[in-house]
């Protein structure tokens, strides 16, 4: 199974996150891994609805553990988001971050 935007990256796990609005996330497998409990993927959640409510449809999210990637879509006819998160790189292996912030 591949995520809802059409690329190679795998689904590991999909969850339904709720904050203001009901969002459905798909996670990779390497996502999980650095975020294993539910209580801290919502957590990755709500800092991903931060970055929503700021305009931003996808962007990368930067820690001290990885470099993540997010897309999101509003599905209308769902009347919710679809949300997915995928596992780029070390921070310190992608050093094009530093350009992009």
């Amino acid at each position: 199974m591949n995520n809802h935007h059409n690329d190679n990256t795998p689904v590991y796990l999909i969850e339904t996150h709720n904050r203001l609005e009901r969002a459905e996330v798909s996670f990779c497998e390497r996502v999980v891994f650095f975020y294993p409990s539910f209580h801290a993927r919502a957590a990755l959640i709500d800092n991903i609805g931060d970055l929503m409510n700021k305009g931003h449809k996808s962007s990368y999210i930067t820690n001290k553990i990885a470099v993540l990637f997010f897309e999101a879509d509003w599905i209308e006819d769902k009347m919710q988001f679809e949300i997915s998160v995928r596992y780029i790189g070390f921070e310190t292996d992608v050093d094009f971050l530093e350009q992009a912030n």
